[in-house]
């Protein structure tokens, strides 16, 4: 279809890192690229590193421009219904069938950094209702019900996106960043607790009632 409305285009995988580069090297040519487009690619990937990694590499290697578009695991749909266990793949759309990678906006800024590229604009596509807002009867979907307005201002409270369908970023290429999507770490040490108490130099003995207070427990 593309040839035949008089594109240019070339049919490939996107496997290891060399491959990869090799083929995108191949078809550029000596001509220069202006930026490169992933459009609903990195969610259908079981290993993204080493693609991603030769879309970095030849990105950084002309100065290019990437964009890159996946959904948005955290609308506020999916997060709705998954509050009632509800996990509905379809056959398109938030949770596509297809889909093996899931993202969220911290987790996508980590993967993208990981290979050196970093978000400097973005241009969401945002849908109040997406593909993901069924059943009808569902408790908290229904924008009248009071666990819906409950849900969506904790929502709303805690971090934004919830009406982002899509995230479609413009990112330039840096340094590669520490890998550190994994979470290692559930709970840092820290302390059991902190106590703030009023006193005075000349009120020891309010502070010493503290400390006794505090050891007996």
């Amino acid at each position: 279809s593309l040839k035949e409305r008089g594109f240019e285009s070339h049919q490939g995988s996107l496997g290891g890192r060399s491959t990869t580069l090799g083929e995108l090297r191949k078809i550029v040519g000596d001509r220069q690229v202006a930026s490169i487009s992933l459009l609903d690619v990195l969610e259908h990937l079981v290993d993204a590193d080493e693609p991603l990694s030769a879309v970095a590499e030849l990105a950084a290697e002309h100065a290019a421009l990437v964009v890159v578009s996946v959904p948005n695991v955290t609308h506020s749909d999916v997060g709705l219904k998954l509050v009632f266990g509800g996990w509905d793949v379809t056959e398109t759309g938030l949770l596509d069938k297809t889909h093996v990678r899931f993202y969220t906006r911290r987790s996508l800024e980590q993967a993208l950094r990981s290979f050196g590229l970093y978000k400097f604009g973005e241009a969401n596509v945002e849908l109040a209702v997406s593909d993901q807002h069924f059943p009808a009867t569902h408790p908290a979907l229904g924008d009248r019900t009071s666990i819906h307005r409950y849900l969506m201002a904790l929502r709303r409270d805690a971090v934004g996106d919830e009406m982002v369908n899509q995230f479609v970023w413009v990112c330039a290429t840096g340094p590669r960043a520490a890998a550190d999507g994994v979470i290692a770490e559930r709970e840092p040490q820290r302390p059991f607790l902190s106590i703030v108490v009023r006193t005075r130099g000349s009120r020891l003995h309010g502070l010493r009632e503290v400390f006794t207070c505090l050891a007996a427990q």
